[in-house]
């Protein structure tokens, strides 16, 4: 765009002009326009019953789009976001596109557009790095966004869908249509999720702990059945050690006793 005087064609450095096709403009004046949103609203008004786009032999009009992204915008701005704040679009160039597009200019937010082929490490990075506080996604790639959302600040989901149908509005009105508010069910699923983790993980260390605790008492069972065992066994081997030696001093005694008497007995035999 610009506001100066116009370049010629045939004296341009932009290479890509002569693709343009014959009636358009190398640049434009922007200045009758305070904002992009003011000039898509004046197109609206200016060409409201024609085309807008086209996608896979479906079309939607400018009126269309004026409307149903009026709409959108409308619900953004109930969810109480500030001025200026980053709604993420994660879909390819379908007709849903442009009417979230519009929608989020409309709403006075910044369009953060993402690729639809992200892995979930990606697109997490890319949430952090916009600061993106909603998104709007198609429901074919609503699972990466579920692995990732809880660690973002996005706090809106708006999930939309690519439906066949009669209707070419029908078609492109769904990502209104299927407005959801599933942020809340989605991190509640995860916390009973982690919840049931947690408890499963509770359970194993429950388990592990008595099997160890079992094992424990087996081993100090056992350990004391074979101390008493081994104590009944050496008190049955001192018991008799005590009771040879008892049985051996009564004979010493009794041999001493014995031995006077029959020394006296040979003293007192006559003399040959």
């Amino acid at each position: 765009m610009t506001s100066g005087s116009q370049v010629h064609r045939g004296s341009d450095s932009r290479i890509w002009l002569k693709q343009y096709p014959a009636g358009v403009p190398a640049d434009i004046d922007a200045t009758p326009y305070a904002s992009l949103v003011e000039l898509l609203e004046d197109s609206f008004a200016a060409f409201r019953s024609r085309k807008a786009f086209i996608c896979m032999e479906r079309s939607i009009s400018y009126d269309d789009l004026d409307q149903m992204s009026l709409a959108l915008a409308a619900y953004l701005q109930s969810k109480r976001l500030q001025k200026g704040a980053r709604v993420a679009l994660m879909m390819p160039n379908v007709l849903q596109h442009p009417v979230a597009t519009v929608a989020v200019l409309r709403a006075g937010y910044a369009v953060v557009n993402v690729n639809p082929l992200y892995t979930p490490r990606e697109l997490e990075y890319q949430l952090k790095d916009s600061g993106a506080e909603a998104i709007i996604v198609l429901d074919s790639y609503a699972s990466v966004v579920q692995q990732v959302i809880a660690r973002t600040a996005v706090r809106h989901v708006i999930v939309g869908s690519m439906i066949e149908g009669p209707s070419d509005k029908k078609m492109a009105c769904e990502l209104g249509a299927q407005v959801s508010e599933d942020l809340a069910r989605r991190r509640a699923r995860h916390d009973v999720a982690m919840n049931e983790w947690v408890a499963v993980v509770a359970a194993a260390l429950i388990a592990a702990l008595a099997s160890l605790a079992s094992s424990w008492l087996t081993a100090r069972i056992t350990w004391r059945a074979a101390r008493a065992a081994h104590e009944a066994t050496a008190d049955d081997d001192l018991r008799r050690a005590g009771h040879a030696a008892l049985t051996s001093r009564h004979a010493t005694e009794a041999s001493r006793r014995d031995a006077p008497g029959r020394s006296g007995a040979s003293s007192r035999e006559p003399l040959a």
